[in-house]
């Protein structure tokens, strides 16, 4: 029952010693099974090279020629050392010998002295990294000087091996020593110039330490970063000694000579009367000054360690289990096995064998369902095994019947009966194999005779009188009893209700809150006092920000890509629906296995924004999350009813739609490598095809390398794909939607805003801290939309009250994708979507939607029409018409959507084929930023690689920039008219934010649709509302929505 390592040392070199016999004993099956999994991967491996049109290697012959050759090197050396032929069994590999004479150029014989240092060396390197991580380093000059470890069987004789033991303590490498120890030539940046000559003159004295060339062995590895390097070990006398000689002190430079020193270890404390400010520790990446920093620093002198090690042990006062952290033990397990189930917890099956638990039968004679039912219905239970978690019981189900609240019996009939045994089945299936999320899978439950069906647990609501009650979801979940537990085994305060708490605590003097109604919602404000009697309100110091205009709303509607069926796709490309598919799918073509399909559909579930999306029938269940907003559930637990029917094959039947974008992209397809698609058409329903099938002439590799190429470097290639439940915005528009919060935020700043005294009933403030990641809002009657403006409210890491631009939306996970009007130092770019430091993932229930229910018809007033929509019908209608007239078999190709010469120059300029300027010009959403942001990706030389920011994409929906249906038109205005349209939609865009525009004195003011705008909305008067510039105290009646 001893450990084998205590504090950092070993407790008993012969239990190690024992420990290590056992795991040396498996030596030889290891190696074996090495070699033949090896070889079957490198089998594997020539097909792919193959396919991929990569030089193969060696084929099974030469394999085996060159592992004879080896073994007869070995056999010769041995021989002429005198030596027994190896120290395998009769016919067996001597995979010993072998492994020490290949790898180290060592033999049984003859170097007894080398095998004990190599021993002695390597049980040192356990020794050393073992102290390191429980004393710090216990020698700063010692290092393992060899490439690779000796055989486990033959660490033997450990009790001699720790007793000559030792270690010199040394020195530290000053730290452009170490990285002249470990950097390759190609990192010599990293250095100053006098350390650089050092790794590439070769007179160098030591300029064989970095060699340009050198072996990997990948040592039965397959990824190259897991071979051994097989590089000269440093020699820090030599090291040094050079460094001395041709790097002085002399030659470096203040600010290197301040880095080549070592530096002090900094203390910060927690201290709130220190209100200074720190300075930024790195401007360039970003970093902000911290304001008013609540801490003080200090230098901390490092204690002598010697003696002193960190013990493993439990602090005291630590709570076992910690509240909301249940062990895996709380199920009552029997055993466990290995077994190679297909484990999916991350959305791909596992190929190899993996750890199933067992779990503890059911006692036999249960009482009957419906005594069950009386004393467990309305009641709590805790689910999801392992992290438990809570939810109410709605009904006990069997084989023959359910049973609801209130003693409701229903009998199963056949169908039903059935229908419940293929649940059960899919719920095993899913604990044992896993539902493609983290946590689930791993354990075999059995069979299920009982079930409740259970609402989970969603979070906490805060009532008027400051009391917070549970709030359960009403999508339901099947449960097996043997999975569920009927007492938290791991408490967690987070979900514990409290009763009602004073106004004054609610809301103390000083606090800051965000209003939720009226005509001041979003605006924030100062508490100033409490009114407690009859009616309890709160006196608030609003600071008023004039009703914003919807520009977000706007700049979507401009930007949107209207779609059609796939029907009418097929239609409008003269492409029966099964090529389409395949086409806008994925298809692959031999020899190689040439992916050829665009993959705007992929995987039968994930879209390109912009191209494609999936549309579901109305009444289904939807993938596109209805529950997160409509019903309010946003947290679903292992056999959540729309799970159990995914898992169970009873998937809903949806309908894919495409953009004009796609459109033109497939007829761009088609109309450059139109072979192609004639050999899809003859042969539509095959899974694989050859380049015969295809390309039926001499040159068929050769032009399918080409249309590879074209499929990799299409517009659409390096856009990423997303999951259909998911709605987000184009960089376009995100750029548009970030240059315009700016602007506006430019503008409020420039106003003299008012403050004014209100008192506010509490139910329509939001205090800061109130609320936290458990609070659930009622939210659910206002679902967001692309270009709703918000306020946050509790989204960690970003400011209280700052507002932003809803920019995607996740509607199964009740998130949405946010873009603050300023920047933060906890903010993103969410995955490359939007500039450095604005991006937040935010829950639904952690802002305040501000948008006002009349902004859609102020966006229908500003937003005339769509040119995506009237394309899209025109495209539709021509197609319907050609159909019609030709009796239904359409065999004439034209040129929809096919580029012409014109359009084809505006790609190779790198400018988008609208006459807006695109965002490669520099002038992007980071114009005025305080923040030195990252580089981004640049756009490829290739003109048709687009996607990237900036590149052929303008700040015109891409429909516009594509020239489909608006060509002639765009033609027709010549550049005068452009650069009159660009200028009218600057300026109708600075008057609805609120930016006052200097008026020609010759020119008369005209009223125009911005103009309109401004004047409803009081944007860019200056003033706000509220009345004189004195604090006065008006009592408001503010309705919540």
């Amino acid at each position: 029952g001893q450990y084998l390592t205590h504090c950092g040392s070993v407790c008993d070199a012969g239990r190690l010693e024992a420990f290590l016999k056992v795991i040396g004993s498996e030596e030889s099956r290891i190696f074996a099974e090495r070699e033949v999994k090896e070889a079957a991967f490198l089998k594997k491996k020539r097909r792919w090279d193959k396919r991929d049109g990569r030089e193969a290697g060696p084929t099974d012959e030469e394999l085996e020629a060159i592992e004879k050759e080896k073994e007869r090197k070995y056999q010769d050396v041995l021989q002429a050392k005198g030596a027994a032929g190896g120290a395998g069994a009769a016919g067996e590999k001597d995979w010993k010998g072998r492994y020490y004479f290949e790898k180290m150029s060592m033999l049984p014989v003859g170097h007894e002295a080398k095998h004990q240092h190599l021993r002695q060396s390597y049980m040192e390197g356990l020794a050393w990294c073992l102290a390191y991580y429980y004393r710090g380093c216990i020698s700063w000059s010692w290092f393992f000087p060899y490439h690779y470890g000796p055989m486990i069987s033959d660490l033997v004789g450990l009790d001699d091996i720790f007793r000559k033991m030792s270690f010199e303590p040394g020195e530290p490498f000053l730290p452009f020593e170490q990285l002249m120890g470990c950097l390759p030539p190609g990192s010599k940046d990293l250095v100053p110039r006098p350390y650089q000559n050092l790794m590439l003159s070769t007179a160098s004295p030591i300029h064989d330490f970095y060699p340009v060339e050198f072996e990997v062995d990948m040592n039965g590895k397959r990824n190259p970063w897991e071979g051994v390097n097989l590089l000269p070990f440093i020699d820090a006398k030599r090291l040094k000694a050079a460094i001395a000689e041709f790097c002085p002190s002399r030659s470096l430079t203040t600010d290197e000579k301040n880095r080549n020193s070592f530096g002090n270890v900094l203390l910060y404390t927690h201290d709130p009367s220190n209100v200074s400010d720190v300075p930024s520790a790195n401007r360039e990446i970003g970093l902000k000054d911290i304001n008013m920093c609540n801490s003080r620093c200090a230098i901390w002198k490092e204690r002598d360690r010697s003696g002193v090690t960190f013990k493993p042990e439990v602090v005291a006062g630590t709570k076992i289990p910690f509240p909301g952290f249940p062990s895996m033990n709380v199920l009552p397990m029997n055993g466990k096995r290995l077994e190679k189930v297909g484990l999916n917890c991350f959305g791909t099956e596992s190929k190899y064998e993996n750890t199933i638990l067992q779990l503890a039968a059911l006692p036999p004679n249960l009482p009957p369902i419906t005594t069950l039912a009386q004393s467990l219905v309305g009641k709590s239970i805790f689910v999801n095994w392992p992290m438990m978690h809570e939810g109410k019981v709605v009904a006990l189900s069997n084989a023959e019947c359910e049973v609801r609240a209130g003693g409701d019996v229903k009998t199963w009939s056949q169908d039903k009966a059935i229908r419940w045994r293929e649940e059960n089945d899919a719920i095993i299936h899913g604990y044992k194999c896993g539902t493609g999320v983290p946590g689930s899978g791993g354990v075999d439950i059995g069979g299920v005779t009982l079930r409740f069906t259970v609402v989970p647990l969603q979070g906490m609501k805060r009532n008027p009188d400051g009391s917070t009650t549970k709030v359960f979801g009403s999508e339901e979940a099947y449960v097996p009893l043997q999975m569920a537990l009927f007492a938290s085994p791991a408490p967690d305060p987070r979900f514990e209700e409290e009763g009602p708490s004073t106004l004054e605590k609610r809301f103390p003097t000083g606090k800051s809150v965000v209003l939720l109604g009226g005509k001041y919602k979003g605006c924030t404000g100062i508490v100033a006092g409490v009114n407690t009697g009859e009616t309890e309100t709160v006196n608030v110091k609003v600071t008023v920000i004039p009703p914003e205009p919807p520009f977000g709303l706007a700049i979507v509607r401009s930007t949107s890509e209207q779609f059609m069926s796939i029907m009418d796709a097929a239609h409008i490309l003269h492409l029966p629906v099964s090529v389409l598919h395949k086409v806008a799918g994925s298809f692959s073509c031999d020899p190689n296995r040439y992916d050829l399909g665009l993959n705007l559909k992929h995987k039968g579930e994930y879209c390109v924004l912009g191209y494609t999306r999936i549309r579901f029938p109305e009444g289904a269940r939807r993938a596109d999350g209805q529950a997160a907003w409509a019903k309010g559930d946003s947290l679903r637990v292992v056999g959540s009813g729309a799970a159990v029917e995914e898992q169970s094959g009873q998937k809903v039947r949806h309908d894919w739609e495409f953009s004009a974008k796609a459109v033109k992209l497939l007829a761009s397809y088609r109309a450059k490598f139109p072979t192609l698609f004639e050999g899809l058409c003859k042969s539509p329903s095959e899974r694989f095809y050859d380049v015969s099938m295809l390309f039926p002439n001499n040159k068929g590799e050769e032009t399918l390398k080409q249309v590879k190429q074209w499929v990799d470097t299409c517009e659409t290639a390096k856009m990423p794909r997303v999951i259909s439940t998911t709605s987000a915005l184009g960089r376009d528009a995100v750029v548009a939607i970030e240059r315009a919060s700016e602007v506006r935020s430019a503008a409020v700043k420039n106003m003299d805003l008012k403050t004014v005294g209100i008192r506010v009933p509490p139910i329509a403030l939001c205090a800061e801290g109130s609320t936290t990641d458990q609070t659930i809002r009622d939210t659910v009657s206002s679902a967001p939309e692309l270009g709703d403006r918000i306020v946050n409210l509790s989204a960690r890491g970003v400011p209280f009250g700052v507002r932003g631009t809803v920019i995607g939306v996740h509607n199964t996970k009740g998130c949405v994708d946010v873009v603050m009007d300023d920047e933060f130092l906890a903010g993103t770019t969410l995955q490359g979507n939007c500039t450095n430091f604005r991006g937040k993932l935010c829950l639904w229930d952690q802002v305040v939607k501000i948008s006002a229910k009349g902004d859609g018809k102020v966006v229908d007033s500003l937003v005339a029409g769509s040119g995506s929509k009237e394309t899209v019908k025109k495209m539709v209608e021509k197609a319907k018409a050609e159909l019609a007239a030709s009796g239904g078999k359409r065999e004439v190709w034209d040129d929809v959507g096919v580029p012409d010469k014109a359009s084809k120059r505006s790609a190779s300029n790198g400018r988008s084929a609208s006459n807006g300027r695109s965002a490669s010009n520099g002038k992007g959403a980071n114009a005025g930023s305080k923040l030195i942001h990252n580089r981004e990706a640049k756009k490829p030389p290739s003109a048709t690689a687009v996607g990237f920011k900036g590149a052929g994409r303008g700040k015109v929906s891409g429909l516009a920039a594509s020239g489909i249906g608006g060509g002639k038109k765009a033609k027709a205005k010549g550049k005068g008219g452009a650069r009159a349209e660009v200028g009218n939609a600057s300026a109708g865009l600075k008057a609805m934010l609120g930016v006052s525009q200097v008026q020609n004195a010759e020119e008369p003011p005209q009223q125009t649709m911005a103009d309109k705008l401004k004047s409803m909305l009081n944007v860019g008067g200056g003033s706000g509302e509220g009345g004189d510039d004195e604090d006065v105290e008006v009592e408001v009646e503010v309705e919540v929505e």
